[in-house]
């Protein structure tokens, strides 16, 4: 038995694979539910106080660039292997019109075309939309003796009982 956890990111100027090693020691070297304390260190053979990972070359894509996390099998779990696939780099060029683009897509579509589950992240969406609008609309208006940031701070707080 095996598993796969692919970690998909693109946050960031990245170390490869530092994000999958901070992610594949939190859930499962470092987790206290995983490691078997009667279970000898593979590496040391002393009382286990982690669970090892191991770097490996992915022999399935016959390259030695691509490298894989893999855990030891646990009874009744099997093994784990753990993969990254950043995305940054592979983006060169969006500029903000495609932002643009994207953006009016997701709002300016009809509530049907919203993806079942997506409702409530849509509807939240429109309320972030509607509150920057109006923060840099009232940030635009002449104010009395306040920051245009003080203004749309008092409008925000007064939004829930507007609303309700």
């Amino acid at each position: 038995m095996k598993q796969a956890v692919v970690v998909i990111h693109g946050m960031g100027e990245q170390i490869p694979m530092d994000t999958l090693m901070s992610f594949s020691e939190s859930v499962w070297a470092t987790d206290s539910d995983l490691i078997d304390a009667n279970r000898p260190d593979s590496s040391t053979g002393a009382k286990r106080t982690t669970n090892a990972i191991w770097f490996k070359p992915d022999e399935y894509s016959r390259s030695y660039e691509l490298r894989r996390l893999a855990t030891e099998s646990l009874p009744g779990r099997g093994s784990t292997h753990f993969y990254e696939f950043y995305w940054a780099h592979l983006m060169e060029g969006t500029s903000f019109e495609h932002f643009r683009a994207w953006m009016k897509d997701l709002l300016w579509r009809s509530p049907r075309r919203v993806p079942q589950g997506l409702g409530l992240a849509w509807t939240v969406l429109w309320i972030i939309t509607i509150a920057a609008v109006t923060c840099f609309l009232l940030s635009l208006l002449p104010s009395e003796g306040k920051a245009g940031t003080g203004r749309c701070w008092e409008a925000l707080q007064a939004f829930p009982s507007a609303v309700s």
